[in-house]
């Protein structure tokens, strides 16, 4: 978290990360980092990390079309594609733990840093980091009885209620004590535009939210090196999606008057109105070991995910009669119907090794990590055509598949401090090797029943190499040259011919030179980064 605010009046609070999988200061480390404190977080309104969007460099976080999730962009790196066959390009780590959908990323409750790392960071975070990764670290229960309770109100119906407890230890003897934790979060809103027919029944309000997350955390002391941190959090999300708007149609379809190009609609006549929910249970089991000059550290997590999602994606009341392309039966509906659901499992297991040797010169960090997901998804679906009238068609886009994915990695860095120029000139050399199987297997196709497996392995080696100089207590000065990789992906929307040959794997490869530097007695902080990727 954030240390004490300096020695100087005004000056800017020290803040403490752990880009590098150990804490260390954030004007000392040779990587583009920004991150926010629990203070920082509370000074700029941000609830969740979603808000650091507007006030971190070359990041964009948006809202999902059709859904409540998200898709993040780093660096002009990103995918917004929400299925579970396509791995994100910016990897999401909660307390360590890597979260592989975006779809699963609904936190908002007692944070205590954000922390984002621009740039490949394929070495210490792994895979689907070509752009960079985001580290949401929650608060740890602080052993001191503590009660916190924060309302919030807004327009547009919006309620937040945020209620933390903390507890006194709870002494076990010989077995050490145990500090707790319990929060609860209440988050509603009625989002900004408004179902205004009545066509069909459903919700009125669009890109409504109402919320409920809840807490345990659990930090068990053994004694003075041996801590034990169990977290378990329950997330339920109801509401609607965030409305498309339709910019263009042809008028022959009859929907060009619903289409708007000139503002953003507030107001919405639909043929579908259905509701979003979704539901998370998360596990989190930390262990870490203090053995001097190097701290173990075993870190664990299970994910389930259940999402159900019903949009009109073509924001109009325009239906149309006609046949599907793939059985000739007879449908009605609109320009673009979908109606999905989305389960997704994940376990994770990592094993770390943070140290340092040889009188405080070498500081090294070495890993074993494994990954096992298994999702489900079905959407049934239809898409209208008349490009060819009279002749009109709707294309089935159902389609029904299960993933299987599994991954495991060994990494490790290693700074060594030069004994030169006063032991401020550093050299960092670090590598991942990834192994990476993928099977998935498509039984619905275009809405028909279908038999199409799939299944790869990849393996690549990331390596990153960095030279660092303390050119004076307020200036640091870095070059960087980084490598990050994402596994080839198998498109299931293509053609049955083009599903069974996966696209390749994915790398990218950064060139930067940055400077982080202090001025006005720590009153003033300047982080430049200048850099260059190759895909």
């Amino acid at each position: 978290g954030a240390a004490g605010s300096g020695s100087a009046a005004g000056a800017l609070e020290v803040i403490v990360v752990t880009a590098q999988k150990r804490e260390e200061g954030l004007q000392g480390i040779p990587v583009a980092v920004s991150a926010f404190s629990s203070s920082a977080l509370e000074a700029i309104g941000a609830t969740d990390f979603t808000a650091i969007g507007e006030y971190v460099p070359n990041l964009n976080i948006m809202p999902q079309s059709g859904t409540n999730g998200t898709a993040i962009t780093l660096r002009g790196i990103g995918s917004a594609e929400p299925s579970a066959a396509i791995d994100p390009k910016v990897g999401l780590y909660v307390d360590g733990v890597y979260v592989a959908r975006n779809t699963a990323t609904v936190f908002e409750l007692d944070l205590e840093r954000i922390e984002v790392l621009r740039g490949p960071q394929g070495t210490l975070w792994g895979k689907n980091t070509t752009g960079g990764s985001i580290n949401v670290i929650t608060a740890k229960p602080t052993g001191e009885l503590g009660l916190k309770q924060e309302l919030g109100f807004g327009d547009y119906g919006r309620f937040r209620s945020k209620t933390v407890l903390d507890l006194n230890p709870s002494e076990l003897g010989e077995l050490g004590s145990v500090n707790l934790k319990f929060s609860y979060l209440k988050t509603m809103s009625d989002g900004w535009a408004n179902r205004v027919n009545d066509r069909v029944a459903g919700p009125h309000d669009l890109g409504e939210v109402d919320s409920d997350s809840l807490r345990f955390a659990a930090a068990w002391n053994l004694n003075e090196d041996i801590v034990i941190d169990y977290a378990f959090d329950h997330i339920n999300r109801n509401g609607t999606s965030r409305q498309d708007q339709l910019l263009y149609a042809p008028p022959s379809m009859g929907a060009d008057r619903y289409a708007s190009r000139r503002k953003r609609l507030e107001r919405f006549s639909l043929d579908t109105a259905g509701r979003d929910e979704i539901t998370i249970d998360a596990h989190t089991l930390v262990a870490t070991w203090d053995l001097g000059d190097v701290t173990l550290k075993s870190i664990t997590g299970y994910r389930d995910s259940n999402l159900q999602y019903d949009p009109d994606l073509d924001g109009t009341p325009v239906e149309f009669t006609a046949r599907l392309l793939s059985t000739g039966a007879m449908s009605t509906g609109g320009l673009y119907n979908v109606y999905g659901t989305r389960d997704d499992e994940q376990f994770s297991q990592e094993l770390q090794a943070v140290g340092t040797t040889l009188d405080g010169r070498l500081d090294y960090v070495a890993g074993l990590y494994y990954f096992d997901e298994e999702g489900t998804e079905s959407t049934i679906g239809s898409l209208y055509y008349d490009a060819l009238a009279p002749f009109v068609f709707f294309n089935d886009t159902s389609k029904t598949f299960t993933i299987d994915n599994k991954s495991m990695a060994v990494y490790g860095q290693a700074t060594y401090t030069l004994p030169v120029l006063d032991d401020r000139l550093r050299v960092t050399l670090g590598g991942r090797y990834t192994d990476d199987d993928k099977d998935v297997h498509k039984t619905v196709h275009n809405g028909v029943p279908a038999d199409m497996p799939g299944q790869k392995s990849w393996n690549h080696f990331s390596p990153a190499g960095t030279i660092d100089f303390q050119a004076s207590e307020d200036v640091n000065v870095y070059l960087r040259v980084a490598e990050a990789y994402n596994a080839g992906v198998f498109n299931v929307r293509s053609s049955a011919v083009s599903f069974a040959t996966p696209a390749d794997e994915e790398t990218v490869v950064s060139y930067e030179l940055g400077a982080k530097t202090e001025w006005f007695e720590h009153r003033l902080r300047l982080n430049t980064a200048l850099f260059y990727s190759e895909f």
